[in-house]
């Protein structure tokens, strides 16, 4: 009798365990189901772009790093915001959805950068950074001098100007014009110059247009653009004699015509 008693307490006892388990997990579930439905934490919620800044300069192929914030209205890092929509003003093929990365593939152009997020509590968030450049390091407008020689009826001519040239966004491209005026006595001689080049790797080749009076010569040219410094040498043959020319130019700015 008394075992039989004995094994209906033991029963009953491991009954009641799991029931009080069972509660215990029904009520660690309830918990985490009302902090999923308790969005308050996002009210009053803002988004920034931390980086790039506005008018910042991004080389263009160079991996930049991307990162946008969602703060509390106390300043908490809401690090569960894991959805961030990026978008471009002048790249619409761009679209990351994330809020730090790092990107290579934003293309050429002067971009107002955006940042969207919806909160859990139904908020959208946006921000915009503006005026990011993106283009080639060696991109922009560079100015100088431009100095020739030659000779015109057994006298030499020497002539000294200024040049402009430009750089193209991509970096793969130069062009520009530069004029001078060299005198023969009494007598002035304009000469002006148009430049078409290609760029690469720092060697600079193309063609220099001379234009001197009525003709209109294309001559070689070779050159280098090494940091800020762009440089080329043309030659040929103007009235029957050699002509020697040179461009020096430095970067000003990084206008490339965007």
């Amino acid at each position: 009798m008394l075992r039989t008693l004995s094994l209906a307490v033991l029963i009953g006892c491991a009954g009641q365990l799991r029931v009080n388990e069972a509660e215990q997990e029904l009520g660690s579930d309830q918990v985490d189901q009302e902090s999923e439905l308790d969005t308050s934490r996002y009210d009053g919620a803002s988004l920034r772009i931390v980086e790039p800044s506005s008018a910042s300069f991004l080389p263009w192929g160079d991996s930049h790093t991307f990162r946008a914030e969602v703060r509390s209205a106390q300043g908490e890092l809401l690090e569960s915001v894991d959805e961030i929509r990026w978008s471009s003003s002048a790249d619409v093929s761009w679209e990351p959805v994330e809020p730090v990365f790092s990107d290579d593939r934003l293309d050429v152009g002067l971009h107002d950068l955006t940042a969207e997020v919806q909160l859990p509590n139904g908020d959208r968030l946006a921000h915009t950074v503006g005026g990011v450049l993106v283009q080639a390091e060696s991109a922009g407008t560079y100015v100088g001098t431009v100095t020739a020689n030659f000779t015109l009826s057994d006298f030499p001519v020497n002539c000294a100007g200024t040049s402009t040239l430009v750089v193209d966004p991509y970096g793969e491209l130069v062009d520009g014009t530069a004029t001078c005026v060299g005198g023969l006595g009494d007598v002035e001689i304009p000469l002006d110059f148009v430049v078409e080049a290609d760029h690469e790797a720092g060697d600079v080749d193309g063609v220099v247009a001379v234009r001197v009076m009525a003709f209109s010569l294309d001559f070689g040219s070779e050159g280098s653009l090494q940091g800020e410094d762009l440089g080329m040498d043309f030659r040929g043959e103007l009235f029957g004699s050699d002509l020697n020319g040179r461009v020096r130019t430095r970067r000003i700015s990084r206008d490339a015509g965007l």
